[in-house]
């Protein structure tokens, strides 16, 4: 099965000391990759994942470690694909 999941952009997907919304993605995204479908990930560039990963976004940590995201070229194409 093609399977499409979308996570919230501002962090990475597995995200590195939070639990929320993108660590249940990322739960999510591994085991369905995992009984064999295909599945595309719309997330932060800087995500790992076995999916195909379609990084809309990048992001940047600034001199106070606080992150903020720089458009991406990807941004008007992941758009574009729903």
């Amino acid at each position: 099965m093609k399977i499409a999941q979308v996570a919230p952009l501002y962090e990475s997907v597995s995200p590195h000391g939070y639990g929320g919304t993108e660590r249940v993605v990322s739960y999510l995204t591994e085991e369905l990759v995992r009984e064999g479908h295909d599945v595309t990930l719309f997330a932060c560039g800087d995500s790992k994942t076995a999916a195909h990963l379609v990084p809309c976004v990048r992001t940047r940590r600034d001199q106070f470690g606080s992150r903020f995201i720089l458009p991406s070229q990807r941004a008007a194409r992941c758009r574009k694909r729903f």
